[in-house]
């Protein structure tokens, strides 16, 4: 939801949303692989733990703040009340 709605006010071939969409997809591709794989070594496990972290501080150093900085107040609030009401669904 926060994706779409963000590239509704900029451009949608921005950078920082390529890189989050890419991200999401290969950290998913890394649980997958992990999943299946009952004997995969505990350094694939910390590599993945690293990505997800360098991930969640790109997101709150530079995707976030610059949504904030996009989206006006209104646009961010009627959001923050779907993804609410999604999650509580």
């Amino acid at each position: 939801m926060l994706l779409p709605a963000f590239a509704g006010w900029c451009d949608p071939y921005e950078e920082l949303i390529a890189r989050t969409l890419c991200d999401h997809v290969a950290i998913r591709a890394r649980v997958a692989w992990l999943r299946a794989d009952e004997l995969a070594p505990p350094a694939a496990l910390h590599e993945l733990g690293s990505r997800i972290a360098a991930h969640v501080r790109m997101e709150e150093r530079e995707l976030f703040p610059l949504i904030e900085q996009t989206m006006p107040e209104l646009e961010l609030a009627e959001l923050a009340d779907a993804l609410e009401h999604a999650e509580s669904s």
